[in-house]
């Protein structure tokens, strides 16, 4: 529909369409001055007069049809004075109607009411439009009305073998083309772009419309700027950029990201923001006493593939360049296009460490905390360092010296624990929930310590031996679970190179106020052992997983696993029940699929069927290795690699139907990532968009 306050752009344009509708409906009769303006009103009504008409292979099969849009009912109205509409228009009921080379009409559709009001035309004809949006193989055009002195309002239709229909309404466009027929330049095979001036906010913008199955949905959009040397509105460059040179390259499956090769990019802290990224880079020139640091967040807007911005956030000399890359962050978002991260500058050979906070739109920066973290000596580093959005701080421990400081964003104060909490090389002693608010100190016993170091419980160490990561965590932070053996014999060793890693013979899992909840052991008789592959989403079960070893009479440790004697059980963490699971070939055998994160080291997530009993996993050193992910929204996926033909499909759960919909992807996927709900990405370079993926190609 359009929107009827662009009807007021100007009072000409108001009394021209009240006058048309007047001679259409005939309901003013008397010989008003509006009627001296209307030269032909009192002329019979016309039919069928064609104003557009193009030839359209719509559905490849070699033979040109005509596609025409014809007044089926209506008017020719004269418009004397100066105006939008000004000569001669046809108004009426008018269609799209498609025939063959003989004539035959093959499809039709009234387009009134999809702008739910008469349309108007001006004598004589104009040119259709096609193209093909959402890369079906089958032609769209549009057909667009006058809306204002700043543009025009369109309808997009498509033609099919079911008929002719709306896929696209209410598209203000401005532009030069048309005016009652245009064709958007495409973003990808699915989108296109449409350029318009905002009049409420004195701005023009430009918006990407993608495919969404049955219609074009608008995404985002990009405040234009003029271009006084081509005088004409473009997309704004990336401000700053500091020679980051952050541009997309466009791929018929979606596009890759390219940059200055200078520059490394920290894949893992990308902060994600629905279809916004903030990019970190950084690069680093080595001296023989020094090394100067430059570090850029490069802003990325997914839906229009273009570069918002590029800021610089450091660009100082260091001594210590490994201690202070353990100090240096990217912590996430704080608040609407506010980003926080942790910083460095040197003063006559000093660190000098802050929190600062930038506007990725702006470029605005702020320092929130100077002299945070507390410097180590000069040659110590940082152990982990997070952020707790749950308890809104920023936590950092130093490695050596355990010096643990909090920062509180609400009230901008630093609290220095009052004891240490040093590691030991290689291991790290803290282990964090993930939402940051608890955290495991392994020290002369395990304690369970809240941000304002309160130990909320203690557990001894067991008699045997202890996995590490000495504690895992489940997803939503409620549990956490630690590995151990009945006794120290060697023969639980499954590799000691570094870290000894242990098949354990039992696991202990504690609710967030250290509470033990289950103590589930092996059968020690049987040399079986068991360990936690994945919590369930909901967090009331866990996965188990039991195995054997492969044991050689030459050996003492360092023993495999024996694949073949994998099995998986289900404990309910609320009944305190076990359930024995059937392993299926085919994720397809489950009728209701759920994806369970893997907690194993090097292991890639399940699928369950918690109901069915049955579960899904998939062989994790193959080259043809599958990858269940799911989406912000939960959507559950699965990448399978196809490594001899160098490609990879997806599949993707459809809950209403519980069928899976499959699409082919371009090459190989490794460790995907979902940006969005749209688009997947790999090594943080290579980005598909899904619905291309998932509509046929």
């Amino acid at each position: 529909m359009r929107i009827k306050l662009f009807l007021m752009g100007t009072a000409i344009a108001v009394f021209a369409i009240v006058v048309a509708l007047v001679v259409w409906k005939q309901v003013a009769k008397s010989p008003d001055p509006v009627e001296t303006q209307l030269t032909l009103a009192e002329q019979p009504f016309l039919y069928d007069i064609p104003v557009a008409q193009k030839g359209v292979d719509w559905d490849s099969d070699g033979k040109q049809e005509t596609l025409s849009i014809v007044m089926t009912e209506g008017k020719l109205v004269n418009y004397e004075d100066p105006g939008p509409y000004m000569g001669e228009f046809y108004v009426g009921q008018f269609s799209a109607v498609l025939k063959d080379a003989g004539g035959n009409t093959l499809q039709s559709l009234e387009l009134a009411p999809t702008f739910h009001e008469a349309l108007m035309f001006p004598k004589g004809t104009f040119e259709l439009m096609f193209d093909d949006y959402n890369d079906d193989g089958y032609p769209e055009f549009t057909i667009g009305q006058y809306m204002s002195s700043n543009g025009n309002i369109y309808n997009m239709y498509t033609i099919r073998p079911e008929g002719i229909s709306t896929v696209g309404s209410g598209i203000f466009t401005s532009s030069a083309e048309g005016p009652y027929s245009i064709r958007y330049p495409k973003a990808s095979p699915i989108s296109f772009l449409n350029r318009y001036y905002d009049n409420s906010r004195g701005k023009a913008f430009q918006s990407t419309f993608e495919w969404s199955g049955n219609t074009f949905k608008k995404l985002g959009e990009v405040e234009l700027v003029f271009d006084p040397e081509t005088g004409t509105e473009t997309v704004p460059p990336a401000k700053e950029d500091k020679e980051l040179g952050l541009a997309a390259t466009p791929m018929q499956y979606g596009f890759k990201l390219n940059y200055n090769p200078i520059f490394t990019m920290s894949s893992d802290e990308i902060v994600r923001d629905g279809d916004k990224l903030a990019i970190p880079f950084s690069v680093s020139e080595d001296s023989d006493k020094s090394s100067a640091l430059r570090r850029v967040i490069g802003y990325f807007d997914l839906a229009s593939q273009t570069t918002l911005a590029a800021h610089e956030i450091t660009n100082t000399t260091v001594t210590n360049i490994y201690g202070v890359s353990s100090a240096l962050k990217v912590f996430g978002l704080i608040g609407q296009d506010e980003l926080v991260y942790s910083n460095v500058s040197e003063e006559g050979g000093t660190q000098n460490y802050r929190i600062d906070k930038l506007n990725l739109k702006s470029g605005a920066k702020e320092t929130l905390v100077a002299g945070f973290p507390s410097a180590p000596n000069e040659q110590g580093f940082f152990a982990r360092n997070w952020f707790s959005p749950k308890e809104n701080r920023i936590v950092f421990n130093q490695y050596s010296e355990g010096t643990m400081e909090t920062f509180d964003m609400k009230t901008r104060k630093v609290n220095a624990f009052h004891k240490k909490y040093p590691h030991s090389w290689p291991l790290y002693m803290t282990i964090p929930s993930p939402d940051g608010s608890l955290f495991w100190y392994q020290g002369s016993d395990f304690r369970l310590m809240d941000l304002n170091e309160k130990v909320v419980a203690k557990v001894p160490y067991p008699e045997g031996m202890i996995d590490y990561p000495v504690w895992i965590w489940s997803d939503d932070s409620n549990y956490s679970a630690i590995h151990y053996t009945f006794d120290q014999d060697r023969k639980h060793v499954i590799d000691s190179e570094e870290i000894e890693n242990i098949a354990p013979q039992g696991v202990r899992i504690f609710d967030r106020r250290g509470k033990e909840v289950a103590n589930l052991k092996a059968e020690p008789k049987k040399d079986e052992y068991v360990e936690i592959a994945g919590w369930l989403p909901e967090s009331n079960g866990v996965l188990l997983r039991y195995f054997h070893l492969y044991r050689e009479e030459a050996r003492k440790e360092n023993f495999p696993i024996m694949d073949s004697s994998v099995t998986y059980k289900l404990y309910h963490l609320n009944e305190r029940k076990l359930t024995s699971l059937e392993n299926v070939d085919s994720f397809e055998k489950l009728p209701k699929p759920t994806l369970v994160k893997s907690a194993v080291r090097g292991m890639h997530n399940y699928i369950l069927d918690k109901d069915a009993k049955l579960l899904w996993k998939t062989a994790n050193r193959s080259p043809d290795a599958a990858y269940p992910i799911s989406s912000p929204a939960g959507e559950l996926y699965i990448v399978s690699n196809d490594a001899i033909n160098g490609k990879a499909e997806i599949a993707k759960y459809e809950k209403a139907t519980r069928r899976w919909t499959k699409g082919n992807l371009p090459y190989n996927f490794i460790d995907p990532v979902f940006n969005g709900e749209n688009w997947l990405s790999s090594e943080g370079t290579s980005y598909i968009n899904l619905k291309w993926c998932l509509n046929g190609n």
